[in-house]
């Protein structure tokens, strides 16, 4: 079984559907996700880069509707 450690980060800037997102620990794999809660509404972030700095590049995955 796959064990999950809770790693926290903080948005520090949102431009579009392009977040960066500060961690003080370890840094998330790039194509992992991230789940961010949106008012009680799940949002999933999808690492795409590592900036520097302990910032990671973000993508909303934006679930269609129907």
């Amino acid at each position: 079984m796959a064990e999950h450690h809770k790693n926290t980060g903080i948005i520090k800037q949102i431009i579009g559907v392009v977040v960066d997102v500060y961690f003080e620990n370890k840094l998330p794999e790039i194509y992992h996700a991230l789940e961010v809660d949106n008012r009680g509404k799940k949002l999933i972030l999808e690492v795409e880069q590592h900036t520097g700095s302990n910032l990671v590049r973000t993508i909303a995955m934006v679930r269609p509707t129907a």
